[in-house]
């Protein structure tokens, strides 16, 4: 493979910080956000591949994060 790749290194709560807003709409009930974020947190650690450069994608292949 030629080119670059770019990692974004960021803590748990800084990926979920950046996922939720993007996958739940600032207008459901607070709940509902709170449950966003134990679902972002459950992917993300659920699908750790300390094998490669990168445990997740930014975009739909994972959960969408917007830094």
């Amino acid at each position: 493979m030629s080119g670059v790749r770019v990692v974004n290194t960021v803590s748990l709560e800084s990926y979920v910080a950046g996922v939720v807003p993007r996958e739940a709409p600032a207008s459901w009930p607070a709940a509902a956000l709170q449950a966003q974020a134990v679902a972002a947190r459950s992917y993300a650690l659920a699908h750790r591949t300390p094998a490669l450069d990168f445990d997740l994608y930014s975009d739909e292949r994972s959960q969408v994060y917007g830094g």
